[in-house]
């Protein structure tokens, strides 16, 4: 399981609301308006799933990034590959601030994005999310095609003050947009198929 610890001001809370995920500020950050989380572009997480399969097949160990959002212009932004121990069946990092210190101020730990040696039950994928809020992704690396789970950590306020934290699992089409789909439509006048 990845330990994790974050810096305070440099991550977000995640709420649910009937019908959609709102990120906003922690106590400590309170820099930016509250807004619906993003979809994560397909070639991001294509991406992300190429080089975890690289890392796996070339060094044979897993690997883990952080998922990182501008919440000033409320997009995802490149994922950061933290300090981490990548073993066969795992990774486990440990966030560390000067990883972020270069970065624009409104960059905020998002989510996770992990590869992992293990089968593809959900409840056991999911004990694999990080201690904090936000979008994370785990690929398994062995299945063909690889399989992917999605979730989403987020907070639900029980007591003024208190919180507690919910993993749910979330069918990643509703956390991912197809981006080649939309510029292969946006282009279909262009693109003459013989």
């Amino acid at each position: 399981m990845p330990s994790l610890s974050v810096h305070a001001g440099r991550d977000v809370r995640l709420t649910r609301t009937m019908d959609r995920l709102l990120v906003e500020h922690t106590a400590e950050d309170q820099t930016f308006e509250p807004f619906s989380l993003p979809r994560l572009a397909h070639s991001q997480l294509s991406w992300m799933q190429t080089l975890g399969r690289r890392m796996f097949y070339n060094a044979g160990c897993c690997l883990g990034l952080s998922l990182t959002l501008d919440v000033a212009a409320r997009v995802w932004t490149a994922p950061l590959v933290p300090f981490q121990r990548c073993r066969k069946d795992g990774v486990s990092w440990a966030f560390n601030p000067r990883e972020m210190a270069d970065l624009p101020p409104s960059w905020r730990l998002g989510g996770s994005f992990q590869t992992v040696d293990l089968g593809t039950d959900n409840e056991e994928l999911a004990a694999l999310v990080p201690p904090f809020d936000g979008l994370h992704v785990v690929a398994v690396n062995k299945s063909e095609p690889q399989f992917v789970a999605t979730f989403v950590r987020h907070s639900v306020p029980v007591f003024e003050g208190e919180v507690v934290h919910h993993v749910t699992a979330v069918p990643w089409e509703q956390l991912v947009y197809d981006d080649w789909k939309l510029m292969l439509d946006h282009n279909a006048q262009r693109l003459q198929v013989e």
